[in-house]
């Protein structure tokens, strides 16, 4: 076992290194989900706390099936296609618990979410509350969370992030 970093930005990153990075940047979050759980407990909304949490622990699980797709060639990305994997997907799943955890605190959250968790917990005010019936809707004002944009941005990058490591799939295990 290496004593060094996986994570290093070098010139080139292998699948190898790839695989190790989704790895170590996986459990990490998933201990760190694991501990953001006791946030429940302090947080304006407990129910957007608990998101939070099982969207990180989510999150977490999707990097460490990631390391394992990656490590037995399933799928995969060299040079800059892995690069920006490796920082839209893992990038994304940190500014995600960052962006919920804020949002358990602020109680200030997207319609579905804020709905589910009810009070105190508010859909943000520059959201179209899709929650309701087009009918019952207020029309969106003001500029929106940080935590909301965080939200949105780095489901964007997750997505965004697997479509290069499609480009190594071998698409001839799906049968």
């Amino acid at each position: 076992m290496s004593t060094g970093s996986h994570c290093r930005c070098t010139m080139e990153l292998n699948q190898a290194n790839l695989a190790q990075c989704f790895g170590l940047h996986g459990t990490v979050l998933f201990v760190t989900g694991c501990a953001q759980g006791f946030t429940v407990m302090i947080a304006k909304s407990p129910k957007l706390a608990l998101t939070a949490h099982i969207k990180t622990i989510a999150h977490a699980t999707t990097l460490l099936g990631l390391s394992s797709a990656i490590g037995n060639g399933a799928i995969g990305a060299e040079g800059m296609y892995a690069r920006a994997s490796q920082v839209l997907v893992i990038g994304g799943c940190w500014i995600s618990l960052v962006g919920d955890v804020a949002a358990s605190f602020t109680g200030v959250h997207l319609p579905l979410a804020s709905q589910a968790a009810g009070a105190p917990a508010v859909c943000d005010p520059s959201e179209d509350d899709y929650s309701k019936a087009p009918a019952k809707r207020s029309k969106p004002k003001g500029a929106p969370a940080l935590a909301t944009v965080g939200m949105k941005i780095s489901a964007i990058m997750v997505m965004v992030g697997i479509v290069p490591l499609l480009r190594g799939a071998d698409w001839s295990k799906l049968y």
